[in-house]
Protein backbone atom coordinates (compact mmCIF):
# COMPACT_ATOMS: atom_id res chain seq x y z
CA UNK A 1 0.00 0.00 0.00
CA UNK A 2 0.88 3.83 -0.59
CA UNK A 3 0.17 7.27 -0.40
CA UNK A 4 -0.49 9.04 -3.63
CA UNK A 5 -2.36 11.61 -4.84
CA UNK A 6 -5.04 10.39 -6.90
CA UNK A 7 -7.89 11.13 -9.57
CA UNK A 8 -10.59 11.50 -6.77
CA UNK A 9 -8.92 14.26 -5.33
CA UNK A 10 -9.07 16.51 -8.52
CA UNK A 11 -12.57 14.82 -9.53
CA UNK A 12 -14.81 16.23 -6.03
CA UNK A 13 -12.10 19.35 -5.75
CA UNK A 14 -12.44 19.15 -2.33
CA UNK A 15 -8.53 18.87 -1.56
CA UNK A 16 -5.46 20.31 -3.47
CA UNK A 17 -2.96 18.15 -1.80
CA UNK A 18 -5.25 15.40 -0.03
CA UNK A 19 -3.47 11.65 -0.34
CA UNK A 20 -5.16 8.65 -0.69
CA UNK A 21 -4.37 4.48 0.43
CA UNK A 22 -3.82 2.62 -3.48
CA UNK A 23 -2.15 -0.06 -4.64
CA UNK A 24 0.15 -0.29 -7.28
CA UNK A 25 0.89 -2.65 -10.21
CA UNK A 26 -1.07 -5.70 -11.28
CA UNK A 27 -4.22 -5.32 -9.37
CA UNK A 28 -7.25 -7.44 -9.68
CA UNK A 29 -10.89 -6.13 -10.32
CA UNK A 30 -12.96 -4.07 -8.25
CA UNK A 31 -14.74 -5.74 -4.59
CA UNK A 32 -18.19 -3.48 -5.68
CA UNK A 33 -18.38 -3.02 -8.92
CA UNK A 34 -21.27 -0.91 -10.72
CA UNK A 35 -21.78 -3.65 -13.04
CA UNK A 36 -19.72 -6.76 -13.52
CA UNK A 37 -16.16 -6.92 -14.21
CA UNK A 38 -16.84 -2.68 -14.18
CA UNK A 39 -14.80 -0.09 -11.81
CA UNK A 40 -16.73 1.89 -9.25
CA UNK A 41 -14.83 4.93 -10.78
CA UNK A 42 -17.14 5.13 -13.49
CA UNK A 43 -21.14 4.92 -14.39
CA UNK A 44 -23.05 3.68 -17.10
CA UNK A 45 -21.63 3.86 -20.93
CA UNK A 46 -23.59 7.15 -22.51
CA UNK A 47 -24.93 7.00 -25.96
CA UNK A 48 -23.05 10.86 -27.44
CA UNK A 49 -25.50 10.79 -30.59
CA UNK A 50 -28.35 7.74 -30.02
CA UNK A 51 -28.31 7.55 -34.12
CA UNK A 52 -28.78 3.72 -34.73
CA UNK A 53 -28.85 4.36 -38.89
CA UNK A 54 -25.51 6.13 -38.51
CA UNK A 55 -21.80 3.68 -38.84
CA UNK A 56 -20.41 6.15 -36.11
CA UNK A 57 -16.54 6.18 -36.48
CA UNK A 58 -13.20 8.11 -35.43
CA UNK A 59 -14.58 9.21 -32.47
CA UNK A 60 -12.42 11.82 -30.83
CA UNK A 61 -12.75 14.07 -28.05
CA UNK A 62 -11.50 17.37 -26.36
CA UNK A 63 -11.99 20.14 -23.62
CA UNK A 64 -12.27 23.92 -23.93
CA UNK A 65 -10.81 26.05 -20.87
CA UNK A 66 -14.24 25.97 -19.28
CA UNK A 67 -14.84 22.25 -19.24
CA UNK A 68 -16.95 22.07 -22.22
CA UNK A 69 -16.51 18.75 -23.98
CA UNK A 70 -16.37 18.58 -27.74
CA UNK A 71 -16.91 15.22 -29.62
CA UNK A 72 -16.40 14.99 -33.23
CA UNK A 73 -17.46 11.57 -35.04
CA UNK A 74 -17.80 10.29 -39.01
CA UNK A 75 -19.82 8.48 -40.74
CA UNK A 76 -21.29 7.63 -44.46
CA UNK A 77 -24.54 9.25 -45.82
CA UNK A 78 -25.84 6.96 -47.88
CA UNK A 79 -28.03 9.46 -49.75
CA UNK A 80 -25.37 11.67 -51.29
CA UNK A 81 -23.14 8.95 -51.82
CA UNK A 82 -20.48 11.28 -49.34
CA UNK A 83 -18.87 11.19 -45.64
CA UNK A 84 -20.20 13.19 -43.10
CA UNK A 85 -19.28 14.58 -39.68
CA UNK A 86 -21.10 15.39 -36.49
CA UNK A 87 -19.51 17.61 -33.72
CA UNK A 88 -21.29 17.85 -30.24
CA UNK A 89 -20.68 20.12 -27.66
CA UNK A 90 -21.41 19.13 -23.98
CA UNK A 91 -21.85 21.80 -21.42
CA UNK A 92 -22.43 19.58 -18.25
CA UNK A 93 -19.37 16.90 -18.49
CA UNK A 94 -20.82 14.66 -20.95
CA UNK A 95 -24.23 14.49 -19.11
CA UNK A 96 -25.72 15.95 -22.17
CA UNK A 97 -24.76 16.35 -25.83
CA UNK A 98 -26.15 18.93 -28.33
CA UNK A 99 -24.72 18.53 -32.23
CA UNK A 100 -23.99 22.31 -33.24
CA UNK A 101 -22.52 20.81 -36.37
CA UNK A 102 -24.11 18.09 -38.73
CA UNK A 103 -23.11 17.83 -42.77
CA UNK A 104 -21.38 15.96 -45.48
CA UNK A 105 -17.51 17.39 -46.72
CA UNK A 106 -18.06 17.19 -49.98
CA UNK A 107 -16.00 14.51 -50.95
CA UNK A 108 -18.34 12.36 -53.69
CA UNK A 109 -17.22 8.30 -53.45
CA UNK A 110 -15.31 8.89 -50.04
CA UNK A 111 -14.30 8.23 -46.86
CA UNK A 112 -13.45 9.64 -43.85
CA UNK A 113 -10.11 7.55 -42.52
CA UNK A 114 -8.91 9.99 -39.84
CA UNK A 115 -10.05 12.71 -37.25
CA UNK A 116 -8.42 14.33 -34.46
CA UNK A 117 -9.89 17.67 -32.81
CA UNK A 118 -8.72 20.56 -30.38
CA UNK A 119 -10.46 23.29 -28.51
CA UNK A 120 -8.58 26.15 -27.90
CA UNK A 121 -9.16 29.72 -26.50
CA UNK A 122 -9.18 31.22 -22.71
CA UNK A 123 -12.57 33.07 -22.78
CA UNK A 124 -16.14 31.60 -23.69
CA UNK A 125 -16.85 34.29 -26.71
CA UNK A 126 -13.29 33.10 -28.51
CA UNK A 127 -14.10 29.57 -28.19
CA UNK A 128 -12.18 27.72 -31.11
CA UNK A 129 -12.42 24.44 -32.81
CA UNK A 130 -10.04 22.62 -34.96
CA UNK A 131 -10.71 19.63 -36.58
CA UNK A 132 -8.37 17.53 -38.83
CA UNK A 133 -9.86 15.53 -41.50
CA UNK A 134 -7.76 12.72 -43.73
CA UNK A 135 -10.56 11.83 -46.36
CA UNK A 136 -9.60 8.59 -48.96
CA UNK A 137 -11.24 8.89 -52.66
CA UNK A 138 -11.77 5.74 -53.95
CA UNK A 139 -12.62 6.85 -57.30
CA UNK A 140 -9.39 8.77 -57.90
CA UNK A 141 -7.54 6.52 -55.09
CA UNK A 142 -5.95 10.61 -53.89
CA UNK A 143 -6.45 11.20 -50.27
CA UNK A 144 -6.69 14.68 -48.99
CA UNK A 145 -5.80 16.34 -45.49
CA UNK A 146 -7.40 19.03 -44.39
CA UNK A 147 -7.43 21.17 -40.96
CA UNK A 148 -10.49 23.44 -40.40
CA UNK A 149 -11.16 26.08 -37.91
CA UNK A 150 -14.81 26.23 -36.26
CA UNK A 151 -16.58 28.92 -34.20
CA UNK A 152 -17.04 27.04 -30.64
CA UNK A 153 -20.20 28.19 -30.47
CA UNK A 154 -22.10 28.48 -32.99
CA UNK A 155 -20.18 25.36 -34.79
CA UNK A 156 -19.50 27.36 -38.12
CA UNK A 157 -16.87 26.84 -40.27
CA UNK A 158 -14.49 29.82 -40.29
CA UNK A 159 -11.79 28.81 -42.10
CA UNK A 160 -10.07 26.01 -43.88
CA UNK A 161 -6.25 26.75 -42.44
CA UNK A 162 -4.98 23.80 -44.85
CA UNK A 163 -5.59 21.24 -47.17
CA UNK A 164 -3.48 19.06 -49.52
CA UNK A 165 -4.50 16.53 -51.58
CA UNK A 166 -1.87 13.71 -52.28
CA UNK A 167 -1.79 10.53 -54.01
CA UNK A 168 -1.05 8.95 -50.56
CA UNK A 169 -1.54 11.14 -47.54
CA UNK A 170 -2.11 8.09 -44.95
CA UNK A 171 -2.47 10.24 -41.59
CA UNK A 172 -2.48 13.23 -39.32
CA UNK A 173 -2.42 14.44 -35.65
CA UNK A 174 -3.15 17.70 -34.16
CA UNK A 175 -1.84 19.10 -30.82
CA UNK A 176 -1.73 22.88 -29.08
CA UNK A 177 0.09 24.32 -25.99
CA UNK A 178 -3.70 26.23 -25.04
CA UNK A 179 -3.26 25.06 -21.10
CA UNK A 180 0.92 26.34 -21.25
CA UNK A 181 1.36 28.54 -23.91
CA UNK A 182 4.47 28.22 -25.49
CA UNK A 183 7.24 31.43 -25.57
CA UNK A 184 6.57 33.61 -28.85
CA UNK A 185 3.03 31.60 -29.25
CA UNK A 186 -0.07 34.66 -29.47
CA UNK A 187 -1.89 33.71 -27.94
CA UNK A 188 -1.40 30.01 -28.22
CA UNK A 189 0.08 27.94 -31.11
CA UNK A 190 -1.70 24.47 -32.99
CA UNK A 191 0.55 22.16 -34.81
CA UNK A 192 -0.09 19.26 -37.02
CA UNK A 193 2.05 16.54 -38.14
CA UNK A 194 0.98 14.27 -41.46
CA UNK A 195 2.26 11.35 -43.25
CA UNK A 196 2.49 11.40 -47.28
CA UNK A 197 3.42 10.44 -50.30
CA UNK A 198 6.10 12.46 -52.59
CA UNK A 199 8.15 10.59 -54.62
CA UNK A 200 9.29 9.51 -51.34
CA UNK A 201 7.47 9.22 -47.66
CA UNK A 202 8.02 12.36 -45.62
CA UNK A 203 7.09 13.29 -42.10
CA UNK A 204 5.47 16.57 -42.27
CA UNK A 205 5.01 19.09 -39.53
CA UNK A 206 3.38 22.56 -39.79
CA UNK A 207 2.71 25.01 -36.63
CA UNK A 208 0.74 27.96 -36.24
CA UNK A 209 2.09 30.71 -33.60
CA UNK A 210 -1.19 33.20 -34.43
CA UNK A 211 -4.16 30.80 -32.89
CA UNK A 212 -4.78 28.80 -35.65
CA UNK A 213 -5.06 31.81 -37.95
CA UNK A 214 -2.57 29.99 -40.09
CA UNK A 215 -0.15 27.87 -40.54
CA UNK A 216 3.28 29.63 -40.65
CA UNK A 217 5.95 27.68 -40.35
CA UNK A 218 6.68 24.31 -42.19
CA UNK A 219 9.54 21.56 -41.85
CA UNK A 220 9.92 17.61 -43.00
CA UNK A 221 10.51 15.47 -39.78
CA UNK A 222 11.77 12.57 -41.64
CA UNK A 223 12.11 11.09 -45.35
CA UNK A 224 12.37 7.63 -46.98
CA UNK A 225 11.74 5.28 -48.82
CA UNK A 226 9.98 2.68 -47.24
CA UNK A 227 6.17 3.33 -46.09
CA UNK A 228 5.25 5.98 -43.41
CA UNK A 229 1.92 5.28 -42.16
CA UNK A 230 0.76 6.02 -38.41
CA UNK A 231 1.42 9.18 -36.82
CA UNK A 232 0.93 10.77 -33.49
CA UNK A 233 1.57 14.84 -31.80
CA UNK A 234 1.78 16.53 -28.18
CA UNK A 235 2.96 19.07 -26.99
CA UNK A 236 5.49 19.38 -23.82
CA UNK A 237 6.76 22.00 -21.29
CA UNK A 238 8.01 22.03 -18.11
CA UNK A 239 9.25 25.39 -16.14
CA UNK A 240 12.68 24.12 -17.25
CA UNK A 241 11.47 24.17 -20.57
CA UNK A 242 9.25 26.65 -21.00
CA UNK A 243 9.49 27.47 -24.26
CA UNK A 244 7.71 24.58 -25.78
CA UNK A 245 8.23 21.90 -27.66
CA UNK A 246 6.10 19.83 -30.03
CA UNK A 247 6.83 15.95 -30.07
CA UNK A 248 6.13 13.49 -33.11
CA UNK A 249 5.99 9.75 -33.22
CA UNK A 250 5.39 7.53 -36.12
CA UNK A 251 5.28 4.11 -37.50
CA UNK A 252 7.75 3.10 -40.53
CA UNK A 253 6.99 -0.25 -42.47
CA UNK A 254 9.00 -2.01 -45.40
CA UNK A 255 6.33 -1.55 -48.15
CA UNK A 256 2.22 -0.85 -47.96
CA UNK A 257 1.08 -4.40 -47.65
CA UNK A 258 3.40 -4.36 -44.20
CA UNK A 259 1.00 -4.89 -41.06
CA UNK A 260 4.02 -3.42 -38.72
CA UNK A 261 7.31 -2.18 -38.44
CA UNK A 262 9.47 0.42 -36.97
CA UNK A 263 8.06 3.22 -34.43
CA UNK A 264 10.46 6.39 -34.44
CA UNK A 265 10.38 9.50 -32.42
CA UNK A 266 11.65 13.49 -32.72
CA UNK A 267 10.67 16.83 -31.36
CA UNK A 268 11.42 20.36 -32.29
CA UNK A 269 13.95 22.14 -30.43
CA UNK A 270 14.41 24.44 -28.99
CA UNK A 271 10.98 26.17 -29.64
CA UNK A 272 7.81 25.07 -30.71
CA UNK A 273 8.55 25.95 -34.33
CA UNK A 274 12.00 24.93 -34.06
CA UNK A 275 13.19 21.81 -36.22
CA UNK A 276 12.92 19.14 -35.34
CA UNK A 277 15.45 16.53 -33.44
CA UNK A 278 17.53 13.71 -35.46
CA UNK A 279 14.52 10.79 -35.08
CA UNK A 280 15.02 8.27 -32.39
CA UNK A 281 14.76 4.69 -33.44
CA UNK A 282 12.16 3.44 -30.48
CA UNK A 283 11.14 -0.16 -30.79
CA UNK A 284 14.40 -1.46 -30.81
CA UNK A 285 15.16 -1.26 -27.55
CA UNK A 286 13.68 -4.85 -26.74
CA UNK A 287 14.78 -7.20 -29.32
CA UNK A 288 11.06 -8.90 -29.66
CA UNK A 289 9.85 -5.98 -30.68
CA UNK A 290 12.37 -4.80 -33.19
CA UNK A 291 10.19 -4.29 -36.55
CA UNK A 292 6.94 -5.53 -35.11
CA UNK A 293 5.54 -2.37 -33.80
CA UNK A 294 2.68 -0.20 -34.76
CA UNK A 295 -0.04 2.37 -34.27
CA UNK A 296 2.23 4.83 -32.44
CA UNK A 297 0.51 7.27 -29.75
CA UNK A 298 2.61 9.93 -27.44
CA UNK A 299 1.72 11.54 -24.75
CA UNK A 300 4.31 14.84 -22.87
CA UNK A 301 4.12 16.06 -19.49
CA UNK A 302 2.96 19.43 -20.08
CA UNK A 303 2.11 21.66 -16.98
CA UNK A 304 3.86 24.16 -14.57
CA UNK A 305 6.07 21.49 -13.11
CA UNK A 306 9.96 19.93 -13.74
CA UNK A 307 9.94 16.51 -13.16
CA UNK A 308 12.84 14.88 -10.66
CA UNK A 309 15.17 14.89 -13.98
CA UNK A 310 14.37 19.29 -13.62
CA UNK A 311 12.90 18.28 -17.88
CA UNK A 312 9.62 16.84 -18.71
CA UNK A 313 9.11 13.51 -19.44
CA UNK A 314 7.42 11.93 -22.50
CA UNK A 315 5.80 8.70 -22.85
CA UNK A 316 5.35 6.44 -26.21
CA UNK A 317 3.07 3.17 -26.51
CA UNK A 318 2.58 0.69 -29.87
CA UNK A 319 1.50 -2.12 -30.68
CA UNK A 320 3.68 -5.03 -30.91
CA UNK A 321 3.07 -7.91 -32.95
CA UNK A 322 4.00 -11.38 -31.42
CA UNK A 323 4.25 -14.14 -34.25
CA UNK A 324 4.14 -16.82 -31.80
CA UNK A 325 0.40 -16.46 -31.05
CA UNK A 326 -0.39 -14.34 -33.95
CA UNK A 327 -1.38 -11.67 -31.10
CA UNK A 328 -0.79 -7.87 -30.25
CA UNK A 329 0.16 -6.38 -27.30
CA UNK A 330 1.31 -3.12 -25.62
CA UNK A 331 4.85 -1.91 -25.64
CA UNK A 332 5.75 1.16 -23.64
CA UNK A 333 8.84 3.62 -23.51
CA UNK A 334 9.67 6.61 -21.50
CA UNK A 335 12.50 9.62 -21.17
CA UNK A 336 12.32 11.81 -18.45
CA UNK A 337 15.35 14.31 -20.23
CA UNK A 338 12.83 14.40 -23.10
CA UNK A 339 14.33 17.85 -24.32
CA UNK A 340 17.90 16.83 -23.97
CA UNK A 341 18.21 13.15 -24.32
CA UNK A 342 17.71 10.08 -26.57
CA UNK A 343 17.92 8.10 -23.40
CA UNK A 344 14.83 5.99 -23.68
CA UNK A 345 13.63 2.82 -21.43
CA UNK A 346 11.40 0.78 -21.69
CA UNK A 347 8.55 -0.34 -19.35
CA UNK A 348 5.85 -3.06 -19.31
CA UNK A 349 2.56 -2.00 -19.35
CA UNK A 350 0.67 -4.89 -18.97
CA UNK A 351 1.27 -8.72 -19.26
CA UNK A 352 -1.91 -10.18 -20.70
CA UNK A 353 -1.98 -13.25 -22.74
CA UNK A 354 -5.16 -11.48 -24.65
CA UNK A 355 -4.80 -9.57 -28.00
CA UNK A 356 -4.01 -6.41 -26.83
CA UNK A 357 -4.08 -3.26 -28.75
CA UNK A 358 -5.44 0.35 -29.83
CA UNK A 359 -3.88 1.95 -27.09
CA UNK A 360 -4.42 5.42 -26.26
CA UNK A 361 -2.14 7.61 -23.63
CA UNK A 362 -2.91 11.49 -21.96
CA UNK A 363 -1.49 13.43 -19.53
CA UNK A 364 -3.05 15.38 -16.87
CA UNK A 365 -1.56 18.40 -15.91
CA UNK A 366 -3.38 18.55 -12.37
CA UNK A 367 -1.89 15.69 -10.84
CA UNK A 368 0.76 14.91 -13.25
CA UNK A 369 0.04 11.53 -14.28
CA UNK A 370 -0.19 9.58 -17.37
CA UNK A 371 -3.60 8.15 -18.16
CA UNK A 372 -3.79 4.94 -20.46
CA UNK A 373 -6.49 2.95 -22.03
CA UNK A 374 -6.74 0.40 -24.86
CA UNK A 375 -8.60 -2.35 -25.96
CA UNK A 376 -8.54 -6.23 -24.83
CA UNK A 377 -10.33 -7.98 -27.54
CA UNK A 378 -10.03 -11.16 -25.82
CA UNK A 379 -11.92 -9.68 -22.54
CA UNK A 380 -13.79 -7.49 -24.82
CA UNK A 381 -12.72 -4.89 -21.85
CA UNK A 382 -11.47 -1.12 -22.30
CA UNK A 383 -8.77 -1.09 -19.24
CA UNK A 384 -7.92 2.53 -17.51
CA UNK A 385 -4.38 2.85 -16.15
CA UNK A 386 -3.09 6.10 -14.64
CA UNK A 387 1.02 6.61 -13.81
CA UNK A 388 3.20 8.86 -11.99
CA UNK A 389 5.04 11.71 -14.45
CA UNK A 390 8.21 10.60 -12.77
CA UNK A 391 7.33 7.02 -13.58
CA UNK A 392 8.65 5.81 -10.02
CA UNK A 393 8.54 1.91 -11.22
CA UNK A 394 7.64 2.40 -14.58
CA UNK A 395 6.32 -1.17 -14.44
CA UNK A 396 3.98 -0.55 -12.09
CA UNK A 397 0.94 1.52 -13.27
CA UNK A 398 -1.91 2.04 -10.66
CA UNK A 399 -5.31 0.51 -12.16
CA UNK A 400 -8.34 2.26 -12.13
CA UNK A 401 -10.45 0.19 -14.29
CA UNK A 402 -10.22 -3.27 -15.82
CA UNK A 403 -12.92 -2.39 -18.35
CA UNK A 404 -15.11 0.64 -17.79
CA UNK A 405 -17.52 -0.19 -21.17
CA UNK A 406 -20.58 -2.06 -20.29
CA UNK A 407 -21.60 -3.41 -23.39
CA UNK A 408 -18.93 -6.32 -24.53
CA UNK A 409 -20.05 -6.27 -27.93
CA UNK A 410 -16.73 -4.51 -29.37
CA UNK A 411 -14.87 -4.93 -32.59
CA UNK A 412 -12.63 -1.98 -33.20
CA UNK A 413 -13.53 0.51 -30.64
CA UNK A 414 -10.73 2.78 -31.02
CA UNK A 415 -10.44 3.96 -27.53
CA UNK A 416 -9.70 7.27 -26.80
CA UNK A 417 -8.77 8.71 -23.40
CA UNK A 418 -8.67 12.79 -23.14
CA UNK A 419 -8.15 15.45 -20.06
CA UNK A 420 -11.16 17.23 -18.90
CA UNK A 421 -10.22 20.47 -18.06
CA UNK A 422 -13.15 21.06 -16.06
CA UNK A 423 -13.10 18.45 -13.62
CA UNK A 424 -9.68 17.67 -14.10
CA UNK A 425 -9.64 14.26 -14.56
CA UNK A 426 -9.55 12.26 -18.04
CA UNK A 427 -12.71 11.33 -20.41
CA UNK A 428 -13.12 8.63 -22.62
CA UNK A 429 -14.85 7.79 -25.63
CA UNK A 430 -14.79 4.42 -27.92
CA UNK A 431 -16.99 3.25 -30.86
CA UNK A 432 -19.35 0.79 -29.42
CA UNK A 433 -20.74 -2.12 -31.74
CA UNK A 434 -24.46 -2.00 -32.53
CA UNK A 435 -26.51 -5.50 -33.47
CA UNK A 436 -26.42 -4.16 -36.70
CA UNK A 437 -22.72 -4.03 -37.11
CA UNK A 438 -22.79 0.10 -36.99
CA UNK A 439 -20.66 2.29 -34.82
CA UNK A 440 -21.75 3.78 -32.17
CA UNK A 441 -19.80 7.46 -30.30
CA UNK A 442 -20.03 6.25 -26.60
CA UNK A 443 -19.11 8.16 -23.82
CA UNK A 444 -17.86 7.55 -20.19
CA UNK A 445 -15.75 9.36 -17.57
CA UNK A 446 -14.21 8.14 -13.85
CA UNK A 447 -16.00 11.18 -12.40
CA UNK A 448 -19.91 10.09 -14.79
CA UNK A 449 -21.00 9.12 -11.10
CA UNK A 450 -20.98 11.79 -8.92
CA UNK A 451 -22.21 14.85 -10.95
CA UNK A 452 -25.26 14.68 -9.05
CA UNK A 453 -27.38 13.84 -11.76
CA UNK A 454 -28.33 9.93 -12.39
CA UNK A 455 -27.29 7.21 -14.60
CA UNK A 456 -30.22 6.58 -17.07
CA UNK A 457 -32.33 3.70 -15.80
CA UNK A 458 -30.70 3.60 -12.29
CA UNK A 459 -33.10 5.86 -10.95
CA UNK A 460 -35.24 2.47 -9.75
CA UNK A 461 -32.36 0.85 -8.12
CA UNK A 462 -30.47 3.65 -6.54
CA UNK A 463 -31.18 4.07 -2.47
CA UNK A 464 -31.54 7.71 -1.07
CA UNK A 465 -28.52 8.47 1.46
CA UNK A 466 -26.85 10.94 2.99
CA UNK A 467 -23.61 11.51 4.72
CA UNK A 468 -22.86 14.02 7.13
CA UNK A 469 -20.53 15.67 8.37
CA UNK A 470 -18.46 15.87 4.84
CA UNK A 471 -15.86 16.37 5.18
CA UNK A 472 -15.16 14.38 8.15
CA UNK A 473 -12.28 14.11 10.92
CA UNK A 474 -12.74 11.34 12.83
CA UNK A 475 -16.17 9.88 12.08
CA UNK A 476 -19.17 10.47 9.92
CA UNK A 477 -22.51 9.05 9.89
CA UNK A 478 -24.60 7.73 6.97
CA UNK A 479 -28.07 7.99 6.62
CA UNK A 480 -30.65 5.70 4.58
CA UNK A 481 -34.36 5.40 3.56
CA UNK A 482 -34.86 1.89 3.20
CA UNK A 483 -37.93 1.10 1.19
CA UNK A 484 -38.61 -2.40 2.33
CA UNK A 485 -37.01 -4.94 4.92
CA UNK A 486 -33.96 -6.69 4.09
CA UNK A 487 -30.24 -7.07 4.68
CA UNK A 488 -28.48 -3.80 4.63
CA UNK A 489 -24.52 -4.04 3.67
CA UNK A 490 -22.66 -0.67 4.52
CA UNK A 491 -19.06 -0.48 3.14
CA UNK A 492 -16.40 2.06 2.99
CA UNK A 493 -14.00 1.39 -0.23
CA UNK A 494 -10.39 3.01 -1.80
CA UNK A 495 -10.36 4.25 -5.08
CA UNK A 496 -9.24 1.03 -6.72
CA UNK A 497 -12.93 -0.28 -5.31
CA UNK A 498 -10.92 -2.53 -2.40
CA UNK A 499 -12.86 -2.69 0.62
CA UNK A 500 -11.21 -1.29 3.33
CA UNK A 501 -13.44 -2.10 6.22
CA UNK A 502 -17.37 -3.57 6.41
CA UNK A 503 -19.05 -0.78 8.22
CA UNK A 504 -22.51 -2.80 8.96
CA UNK A 505 -24.18 -5.88 7.88
CA UNK A 506 -27.22 -5.99 9.37
CA UNK A 507 -31.17 -6.95 8.74
CA UNK A 508 -33.31 -3.50 8.92
CA UNK A 509 -37.07 -2.83 8.77
CA UNK A 510 -38.59 -0.03 6.26
CA UNK A 511 -37.40 3.51 7.44
CA UNK A 512 -35.12 5.49 8.00
CA UNK A 513 -31.23 4.14 9.83
CA UNK A 514 -28.41 5.57 10.66
CA UNK A 515 -24.76 4.11 10.99
CA UNK A 516 -21.68 5.31 12.23
CA UNK A 517 -18.26 5.06 10.14
CA UNK A 518 -15.23 5.19 12.11
CA UNK A 519 -12.73 7.14 9.97
CA UNK A 520 -9.74 7.56 12.55
CA UNK A 521 -7.60 5.10 11.25
CA UNK A 522 -7.80 6.64 7.38
CA UNK A 523 -5.63 9.23 5.83
CA UNK A 524 -6.96 12.43 4.87
CA UNK A 525 -8.08 12.19 0.80
CA UNK A 526 -11.52 10.73 -0.67
CA UNK A 527 -13.02 7.66 -0.04
CA UNK A 528 -15.99 5.85 -1.24
CA UNK A 529 -19.06 4.77 0.25
CA UNK A 530 -20.99 1.76 -0.71
CA UNK A 531 -24.53 0.73 0.96
CA UNK A 532 -26.31 -1.98 -0.61
CA UNK A 533 -29.43 -3.19 0.13
CA UNK A 534 -31.21 -6.15 -1.61
CA UNK A 535 -31.49 -5.16 -5.43
CA UNK A 536 -31.11 -1.16 -4.32
CA UNK A 537 -27.34 0.21 -4.24
CA UNK A 538 -26.06 3.30 -3.46
CA UNK A 539 -22.43 4.95 -4.38
CA UNK A 540 -21.29 8.29 -2.65
CA UNK A 541 -17.66 9.96 -1.69
CA UNK A 542 -16.75 10.95 1.81
CA UNK A 543 -13.99 13.57 2.45
CA UNK A 544 -11.78 12.56 5.62
CA UNK A 545 -9.75 16.24 6.40
CA UNK A 546 -8.11 16.92 9.55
Amino acid sequence: MKLRITLFVLIFGLFSNAGIVAQSGNNKGPVIPLQTNKSILFGTDKYISSQPLQNQRNIVICSAFNGWLYCVYSYFNPLVLEPAVTLLRSQDNGVTWSVILNGTLGFSHSIVTRLDILACGHDTANLKVFIGYCVFDSSTIRHTALVARYNGNTGHVEENIFNEDSWYIRDLALASDDLYPATNSNPYSIAVVYSKWNNSDSIVFLSSSNGGMSFNNQCHIASSSHYFDKVALTYGRSPSCNSGRYFAAWEEQDNANSTSGHIYTAHSEPNFNSPFTVPVLLDSLDVSTANKASNPVIACQNNGADNDSSNLTEVVLFEKYQPASQNFNIAGVYNKKATNSSNFRKFSLNASPNNIKQPDIAFNPYDSTFMVTWFDSAAQKLPYYIHDYNMTDPDAWDWLSGGYNDDNNLASPHPQVAIDFGKHAGVNVWSGQRETGNGAAMFDSPFTYYVGEPETGNDKTRLKVNIFPNPAAESATIEFDLPGTGNVKVDLVNSLGQTLTRITDTYCKAGRHRVKADLSMYPEGIYIVAVHANELFFFGKVAVGR
